[in-house]
């Protein structure tokens, strides 16, 4: 949640990532998200958090063993918020699923994260950070836990990462 202060409280979990504490007790209670100030929009991933602020930048803290933090990085955690490389700030809609996140911008989709399912690039496997060209002048990307799927210009629906349940 983003309070009127524009810091960031999450729950749930577990264990945190978001530069809380490490606990195997289940968060009931919110807790503050440490250096996280002046977030405008928040975006949970299952074990990141990203976040853009009112600058437009946008940030992440968590887990980064799957480069969900679009951070090819030896660092599989960061405690203190990283700023997300390669996505500017005209980039508007950022959606993401449990490992990997994209964004859209002049009908282009970038996604970064997992690619384990081929669900960030569906011909380049192994890779943390891609441009998805299948898919011409996109309107809009939505994400599950292991695929993605977009409407391109042509209202047309494409999606691409598992398909274990017919998704």
């Amino acid at each position: 949640a983003i309070l009127d202060t524009m810091g960031v409280w999450c729950w749930g979990g577990e264990r945190s990532y978001y530069g809380e504490e490490n606990t195997s007790e289940l968060d009931r209670e919110p807790e503050h998200v440490n250096d996280i100030n002046k977030a405008i929009k928040i975006y949970g991933m299952s074990r990141s958090l990203l976040f853009k602020n009112e600058e437009g930048k946008l940030y992440g803290v968590g887990d980064n063993r799957s480069n969900e933090l679009n951070k090819s990085s030896s660092q599989s955690q960061f405690d203190i918020p990283v700023e997300i490389d390669n996505v500017s700030v005209e980039q508007e809609i950022i959606t993401s699923g449990a490992g990997h996140a994209c964004s859209l911008y002049d009908g282009l989709i970038t996604c970064w994260g997992s690619n384990y399912y081929q669900q960030i690039s569906k011909k380049e496997v192994g890779v943390w950070h891609t441009e998805v060209p299948e898919v011409q002048n996109a309107k809009h990307v939505g994400l599950g836990s292991r695929h993605t799927c977009a409407i391109n210009g042509m209202n047309e629906v494409w999606c691409w990462g598992s398909n274990e349940h017919g998704q």
